[in-house]
């Protein structure tokens, strides 16, 4: 849970939509959101940009968290949500000066614990106002009926101190203005109290002149941080666009690639019939022509009569062969449907087979579990290309019957292209295989560090090589199987 630094602060929660100001709440109506006590349904399936601020007794803002949260469909935020809001605040750096001094800033581009960065967001400094200032100025507005308490006179000198305060000489008069005596009037102690006077409000100037550069060029610093992370994103995007329009690419040509396989096999198996069927015409032909020449000397009624029976014999084979073969299509068409039938109820066996064996892990350990869940533990493991993930417990079982699987989901691939991925990230170099020279190319490659960005035939081979045939989804025969 987030808590202020000072007895004195408050917390409070601030919602953006389309980067404005849509909702502000106490920290403890949050927790209650997080809780599932209290849906929002404005927010149904959506990732909302959220704020956590920490607020001095002066309302002045202190610290702030940029974080996201997301929403189910019927408006309750997500039960896995765990961004340690407190321990990203106790090892966050200095941001914008809001009033109270520069602010303890965890965001995007400012984050201490490298794992929650893609919990984060970053607040747009680009438009006016910037949303330091709509925070600021929301806070003054004080909507939630936060107290304002008084200044302690610890904080009063602090505040002095900050505004360089300098103190009187003399007795002030009526004025309250510095009485300043003539020069004849000056002893030597004035001459060294004025002289050292001097001195610190030229020291003391001087160094609130280097706390405003300081201050300038954490903002202009964090202002370059955020725009860059913008940049990265919009070319992340683009990559993914591409990669999957290749991927859509390479999938519709496979898909060609085997029709016109299969139209190739028809073919040919088509061909095979005719040029058989031409043979046995002509044996027949051949016969015919023996009988015909054997039977000249025949009269003309015994020769038709040849011809006819000769005929009727002919097409009595022709219609033998005929079904026999229909017959063999149709024990064939029966076979395939048979082996069809027992393929379907095999995987409905394994499919069985599967959810019993995570029923089995889930019911063995549900005592075990539970004493988990009790105590709020979650499990983490670490995939190439997802990193450090946290796995709840509800999930443990699927991630236990096959890890890649499980990380190829997370990174929204396929197993199969994960797998390949894998094999590149950690050998980035062409695996085109040439069977002439019996190796791989084996040029080195830029490696790609997301799955999401990898294409198989175009990221795992040099320009050469590339290919969007359906070779290029079938692995390198001296390529290693990939292990998680």
């Amino acid at each position: 849970m987030f808590s202020g630094y000072t007895s004195g602060e408050y917390q409070s929660v601030v919602f953006f939509v389309d980067g404005h100001v849509d909702r502000e709440m106490m920290f403890t109506e949050f927790e209650a959101v997080l809780d599932n006590f209290v849906p929002l349904p404005a927010y149904a399936d959506q990732t909302i940009q959220a704020v956590c601020l920490g607020i001095n007794g002066q309302l002045k803002i202190v610290s702030a968290v940029f974080f996201l949260v997301s929403f189910d469909a019927a408006g309750n935020a997500d039960r896995k949500w765990n961004v340690p809001l407190q321990q990203l605040i106790e090892q966050a750096e200095f941001g914008p000066d809001l009033g109270a001094g520069p602010i303890r800033l965890c965001c995007r581009s400012q984050c201490p614990v490298e794992w929650h960065v893609q919990d984060l967001w970053d607040p747009d400094m680009s438009r006016q106002p910037n949303d330091f200032v709509l925070l600021r100025d929301l806070v003054r507005r004080n909507r939630l009926g936060f107290k304002e308490l008084p200044l302690e006179v610890d904080d009063i000198h602090d505040l002095q101190a900050r505004a360089g305060a300098v103190p009187m000489l003399g007795g002030g008069g009526m004025g309250g203005g510095l009485v300043l005596p003539s020069e004849g009037e000056l002893s030597d102690a004035d001459k060294a109290l004025a002289h050292s006077l001097i001195q610190y409000i030229r020291k003391k100037v001087a160094t609130d002149n280097e706390g405003q550069l300081e201050q300038l060029e954490r903002q202009y610093q964090l202002q370059l941080t955020t725009q860059k992370n913008k940049a990265d994103d919009q070319i992340r995007e683009l990559e993914q666009h591409h990669s999957d329009e290749l991927r859509q690419f390479q999938s519709h040509l496979q898909q060609m690639q085997e029709l016109l396989d299969q139209e190739k096999q028809q073919a040919e198996s088509l061909r095979r019939q005719v040029q058989e069927q031409q043979q046995m015409a002509d044996k027949l032909r051949e016969s015919f022509h023996e009988q015909l020449a054997e039977t000249r000397q025949v009269e003309g009624n015994q020769i038709e009569l040849l011809k006819a029976n000769f005929e009727a014999e002919l097409e009595l084979r022709v219609q033998g062969i005929t079904g026999e073969f229909e017959k063999q299509l149709d024990a064939k068409d029966v076979e395939i449907a048979y082996k069809n039938e027992q393929l379907s109820l095999a995987q409905d066996e394994i499919r069985q087979l599967h959810e019993e064996h995570a029923q089995l892990i889930k019911e063995a350990g549900e005592q075990f579990i539970s004493r988990l869940r009790d105590n709020k533990v979650t499990f983490m493991a670490y995939h190439p290309g997802v990193g450090n993930m946290t796995i709840d417990l509800d999930s443990i079982g699927i991630y236990l019957e096959n890890p890649i699987a499980y990380a190829a989901s997370i990174c929204k691939v396929s197993e199969a292209d994960y797998r390949a991925w894998i094999a590149h990230y950690n050998n980035p170099v062409c695996c085109e295989y040439s069977a002439a020279k019996g190796e791989t190319c084996g040029k080195k490659l830029r490696r790609v560090e997301t799955p999401t960005q990898f294409v198989s035939g175009r990221s795992d081979r040099c320009p050469l090589h590339w290919t969007f045939s359906a070779d290029a989804m079938k692995p390198s025969p001296l390529a290693a199987a990939p292990e998680a």
